[in-house]
């Protein structure tokens, strides 16, 4: 998917249409969900148990013990599920989860309204209105929630209609067009609010990216690499974890912008930087340093597989042409060593990189 559909929001479910761009998205939703979900899972569960008071006050008949069983079970069920949502790392262990509660909640309810007698239809209406309220407050796929709220809507009357004796009709249509307005207008507020959620998080990272590329090539900047180098040098000198760095100089670049111009320049530098970014692993990072220099970090490596990448590279390049230009390059390969700081190591890659260019360029000096 090119960089203009990445941020694409599809119309229907209002989600992005780059599924992983969407998990990303919902992953970061989710650590700032879990934050206020995990404490309402446990109110909500106690409210529902408090719900006993007014059931022991109406009813009178042997269908309190068995409205009693069913709220401690469900109250059982949220202490569960809030141990359970300790765990809602992945995605699609909390959509499961959360639907499978709310089509167990409907349930519960039911059940409830079904030992109600009488069963006050205006009052249990309400009651239902409130939980499809809930079921939009809580982040989910909208197709899981207007599912569950359709098949709560669609129960309910089903249930009222066989249940509720004298049942006027009238009314039953009054509460179903009620019911139906607020699942519209629910529907609508869900998908208002998480499209300009999405948007403000496309955005943001866009600028994110903007911050750590350069503008040019589109690879990462100075400031990104300075960054993975420090986490790079934290993981080295915490977890003995070794790193390398390739430096690598277009030789001669100052002859083909003279010759055929800086755009023709700029164009090889992009061409170059993209041939680097296919041909490297996805662990390593690429960034251009600074005019005709880029340096790759290579974390986990030692000096011999970076000496390896690094002559790899030099003949892919060497082999190439870019934008109608025969090119080589001149590259300074470097491991880590004990008691060396950051500035240390990259003037030492620095100094190998000029090593390179003294003895003829097109090498690799390590």
């Amino acid at each position: 998917m090119n960089a203009n559909n990445k941020w694409k929001i599809a119309i229907g479910t209002w989600e992005f249409a780059d599924e992983a761009v969407e998990k990303a998205y919902f992953t970061e939703e989710l650590k700032n969900t879990l934050s206020y979900l995990r404490p309402i899972i446990l109110i909500m569960g106690v409210l529902y148990l408090l719900f006993i008071i007014p059931d022991y006050f109406v009813l009178t008949n042997q269908n309190f013990s068995l409205i009693l069983v069913n709220r401690l079970v469900f109250l059982g069920y949220f202490v569960f599920l809030y141990w359970k949502s300790k765990n809602f790392e992945k995605v699609e262990s909390y959509y499961f989860w959360i639907t499978t509660t709310e089509i167990l909640a409907v349930l519960f309810f039911l059940s409830v309204f079904i030992m109600y007698k009488p069963a006050n239809f205006l009052i249990q209406g309400f009651g239902v209105m409130i939980i499809l309220q809930a079921f939009f407050f809580v982040p989910n796929k909208f197709k899981n929630v207007l599912l569950v709220s359709l098949l709560t809507v669609a129960l309910f009357l089903l249930t009222a209609f066989y249940v509720i004796e004298g049942l006027v009709l009238m009314e039953f249509i009054a509460v179903t067009v009620y019911l139906l307005l607020v699942l519209v207008m629910s529907s609508i507020t869900f998908l208002r609010t998480n499209y300009y959620k999405r948007k403000q998080y496309a955005n943001s990272q866009a600028y994110l990216h903007l911050s750590i590329t350069d503008h040019l090539t589109g690879v990462y900047n100075r400031q990104k690499f300075n960054a993975e180098l420090k986490k790079a040098f934290y993981s080295f000198q915490n977890y003995n974890r070794p790193f390398s760095a390739i430096l690598l100089d277009i030789d001669d670049f100052k002859s083909i912008n003279d010759r055929y111009g800086h755009l023709k320049g700029d164009k090889v530098l992009v061409e170059v930087s993209g041939k680097i970014d296919q041909a490297i692993r996805s662990t390593d990072i690429l960034a251009r340093w600074g005019g005709e220099e880029f340096i790759i970090l290579l974390p986990d490596t030692q000096l011999e597989e970076a000496i390896e990448i690094a002559e790899r590279l030099r003949n892919l390049i060497l082999k190439s042409n870019f934008a109608g230009v025969a090119i080589h390059c001149s590259f300074g390969a470097a491991s880590l060593e004990p008691g060396e700081t950051e500035e240390d190591f990259l003037n030492r890659v620095d100094g190998l990189l000029y090593e390179a260019k003294r003895k003829g360029k097109n090498q690799v000096s390590y």
